[in-house]
């Protein structure tokens, strides 16, 4: 587990920006939940809901390399600054972060910024040469430079640029449909650019040690896979909504290779940040990840991002209908004509599929690309519903009317509280009803997925306890009280809407063939005949049941919450006991 400095800790409280949302840290790596069930009537963004693997109304769209050279307004800081820092510049990061939202109103917003950002913070200093790429005067060669690297104990200090380029960002971005993302390059990356100090096109300094000496390497890898952990950590409690692995150099490994000295590096950074932060989907992009789809296929990332030189049908094919797929447009087709573009979009969309599919390019937007051929592209994934639809793969949540009626709100209770003859005629079930009750069980379904995440969430938790030995700051027994008093707000956030659920089904019921409903007006049911009759008497004996208890369940729905808070903590008082504050 990785390790993150006490004197860094007292900060993590200031760069939680949505505490309000049920986020909750602690130490060693800012071990933390995060809890984002909104009220029904608020929906999380289209991006971060197909991210995790849930229906949506169309095909979601950011680009990689979306804040480029292309775009004019991001020359006029390239041109006179250089990348460090124009990208360690929180003010301006945050302004070439917002340009393509600006300009294309893509769905996802990515920090400006670049995957070496960290290794200063682990003793390996790097500059960008415009033209050149990134350089590294002293590069790793060694077990005794390996040994020299620094731990990433204290990012807030190290990095602080990055905090606050991500808190900005997610402010700015409150109450717009845009996700914010966040990346890490990949162990495997960062040990090659070390290595081999820039970008070499055979890899040869790397390969060498590969085959030489490996247990350089991996003790190399070692480390960064430990200080990534917190980085990405790091970036999820500034703000960030999902994080991208990036494994830019992916196409210099074998697929043998990429399974002893890629693929185990990364999936331990994901297994390490899910358990932590179970709320916020991972994406996992290699360029060059065309020939390792069996790897990519068994790469437990919520999202499996594709390079171009495959076809999305064979990818698909290889990697599963039921898993989340990012890409994979040729990023030079966008050099191309309106039809060209057209074409090759429509392609991707029809082959993905209306379901668990982000629209990228398969590679960074290439410098030179015309604008306004970055903005057909997101054009086309707002109509990506329609091309579908033409295809005849219409998205499940495509054009869904939302609720009419809030929760809670007058007019509903008037509805569920009128006489029958009072209602639409026949009860013909509304539209916007059948959108409201779509709205309520995918909360619950929600909350539920929430609840589950916290229990295996507290679950790592107690094991971390009994593996450690001790807690002596008390975090992670905090931790757990904290995530037991969510979950006790959600079940009783559930139990509510079940409860309006079952009202609002029973609203339109079809009984015994008739469209009639259980109503407190006896003509009503009589008017329906004997099924209508037997709900009325089923309704009548349920009503009774509910009024004798409703001062102990509808109105002391936070105490019976408490009380299973309380319970969970007895229980767990033999981690260590009592009230851990």
């Amino acid at each position: 587990m990785a390790q993150v400095a006490a004197a860094a800790l007292p900060s993590v409280a200031a760069f939680r920006p949505c505490r309000a949302q049920g986020v909750r840290s602690s130490r060693k790596g800012s071990l933390a939940v995060r809890c984002q069930a909104a009220g029904a009537a608020q929906q999380d963004p289209l991006l971060l809901r197909v991210a995790r693997g849930e229906d949506a109304e169309r095909t979601p769209v950011w680009l990689m390399r979306q804040a480029g050279r292309y775009m004019a307004a991001f020359r006029e800081y390239s041109d006179r600054l250089p990348f460090r820092e124009r990208s360690e510049t929180a003010s301006i990061a945050i302004e070439l972060s917002m340009q393509p939202w600006r300009a294309f109103q893509t769905d996802g917003v990515i920090m400006f910024s670049d995957i070496l950002t960290p290794l200063p913070a682990l003793g390996v200093e790097f500059d960008v040469i415009k033209g050149k790429g990134p350089r590294i005067d002293s590069p790793i060669s060694s077990m005794d430079d390996v040994r020299s690297l620094l731990p990433m104990d204290d990012p807030l200090s190290k990095l602080p640029f990055v905090h606050e380029t991500l808190s900005t960002l997610r402010s700015e971005l409150r109450g717009t449909p845009a996700t914010l993302l966040g990346f890490v390059g990949t162990p495997w990356t960062l040990a090659a650019y070390s290595v081999e100090g820039k970008a070499e096109r055979n890899c040869r300094r790397t390969k060498t040690m590969m085959y030489n000496n490996p247990e350089i390497l991996h003790a190399l890898l070692d480390h960064l896979t430990d200080a990534l952990i917190v980085y990405c950590g790091y970036q999820i409690e500034a703000g960030a909504q999902v994080v991208q692995l990036f494994d830019s150099w992916a196409h210099h490994l074998s697929p043998e290779q990429s399974a002893e000295f890629s693929m185990p590096y990364a999936e331990r950074i994901i297994a390490a940040v899910r358990a932590k932060y179970p709320h916020v989907p991972l994406i996992f992009h290699a360029n060059g990840g065309s020939g390792k789809h069996a790897q990519l296929a068994a790469c437990s990332a919520d999202v499996i991002g594709l390079d171009w030189e495959c076809t999305m049908a064979g990818a698909r094919a290889a990697i599963g209908a039921d898993r989340t797929l990012q890409g994979n447009v040729d990023p030079m087709v966008l050099f191309g004509t309106e039809d060209e573009i057209r074409k090759a979009v429509t392609r991707c969309l029809v082959e993905a599929g209306p379901r668990r599919h982000i629209l990228n390019v398969g590679h960074g937007v290439i410098e030179g690309t015309p604008e306004e051929n970055v903005g057909l592209f997101c054009d086309l994934a707002r109509q990506s519903a329609d091309i579908l639809a033409a295809h005849g793969k219409a998205p499940a949540a495509a054009k869904q009317p939302v609720a009419a009626w809030p929760v809670g709100s007058p007019a509903r209770r008037h509805f569920l509280n009128s006489p029958l003859s009072a209602r639409p005629s026949a009860m013909a079930a509304p539209p916007a009803d059948h959108g409201h009750i779509r709205v309520l069980a995918a909360e619950v379904g929600r909350l539920e997925n929430a609840i589950a995440k916290l229990l295996a969430s507290n679950a790592d938790l107690k094991a971390a306890i009994a593996a450690e030995g001790d807690d002596d700051e008390r975090t992670f027994k905090t931790a757990i009280q904290e995530n037991i008093v969510v979950i006790a707000k959600y079940r009783a956030q559930v139990e509510r809407l079940q409860q309006e659920l079952e009202e609002l089904r029973g609203g339109w019921q079809q009984l015994g063939g008739a469209q009639a409903v259980p109503s407190q007006e006896p003509a009503a049911a009589q008017a329906a005949g004997p099924a209508g009759q037997q709900a009325q008497a089923q309704q009548q004996q349920a009503r009774q049941g509910q009024q004798q208890s409703s001062a102990a369940e509808a109105g002391s729905g936070a105490d019976t919450a408490m009380a299973e808070a309380e319970g969970g903590l007895q229980q767990l008082a033999a981690c260590g006991g009592g009230m851990w504050m």
